[in-house]
């Protein structure tokens, strides 16, 4: 069985529409979405934005299913000017920004799936890169504290998550898509618009907007840019996992999930 992670909802809105027919429930606590992808059963879940969440989540959902695979995925922001919004990063590596914890490694996709998701990538007008996703609490990063990392991406969730998975000896895929860029930074300082667990304010960016009305522009793209993202990020894990589904031992069906509303 395989497992995702995502921080948001709106995250995995194109994958479960690729997907198909899926069951809605509750694993672990967790907000859960049960499919089935080129033939291997998955199990998604919603971790929330934040490194405190993330790890909470990414521990309970493992010890309630024991993934053969977990794959975490979503949007991120990039300090390289190589990096474009769209793009997609493949991390092979996971670190704390301001920490000095060494580094998790991460699962490495093979030549061959990174040459199939190039393919399906640019296919969407954008590139592929491996890469490392350095995790921070919504500071921000200068691409000087990042020199020396190969295609360095900023998440809020990952570092945790790795660390977990790390801990109950899971294999972990990390696929990111950005964005916001360099040349497209995000509109808004996001350490104003998260509480202390990470939790992001909506009604803190609506008063910001309202106190600066030429930010709504500024929204607006990232909005675009947002989707782009995530439907580029998509084509990258269902290429993935077509390859990772024939290699995942099959079940009869996905562990039990206590069925939504």
């Amino acid at each position: 069985m395989i497992g995702l992670i995502v921080a948001m909802r709106r995250e995995a809105q194109p994958l479960l529409r690729l997907a198909g027919p899926s069951r809605g429930g509750t694993i672990a606590g967790l907000e859960s979405r049960c499919f089935t992808l080129h033939g291997a059963p998955c199990i998604l879940v919603y971790c929330g934005i934040g490194m405190e969440r993330a790890r909470a989540a990414a521990a309970a959902f493992i010890r309630a299913v024991s993934p053969s695979l977990l794959v975490s995925f979503g949007i991120s922001g990039s300090v390289e000017e190589d990096l474009q919004v769209g793009d997609v990063v493949v991390a092979e590596r996971s670190l704390l920004h301001g920490g000095d914890a060494p580094p998790q490694q991460l699962l490495a996709a093979t030549p061959e799936e990174l040459a199939a998701v190039e393919r399906a990538v640019a296919e969407q007008g954008a590139s592929t890169f491996r890469g490392s996703v350095v995790t921070t609490r919504g500071e921000s990063v200068h691409s000087r504290d990042a020199a020396g990392l190969p295609h360095p991406v900023l998440d809020m969730e990952t570092w945790a998550i790795a660390q977990e998975a790390a801990r109950q000896d899971v294999p972990l895929l990390s696929v990111r898509g950005l964005s916001d860029s360099v040349r497209e930074p995000l509109p808004f300082d996001l350490t104003q618009m998260t509480d202390a667990g990470g939790s992001f304010r909506a009604g803190r960016l609506l008063w910001q907007a309202a106190c600066h009305p030429g930010m709504l522009r500024r929204l607006s793209r990232l909005q675009a840019n947002t989707r782009r993202a995530e439907e580029n990020v998509t084509a990258a894990v269902v290429t993935l996992l077509s390859f990772r589904g024939s290699r995942t031992p099959q079940i009869p069906q996905a562990p039990h999930a206590t069925p939504g509303t």
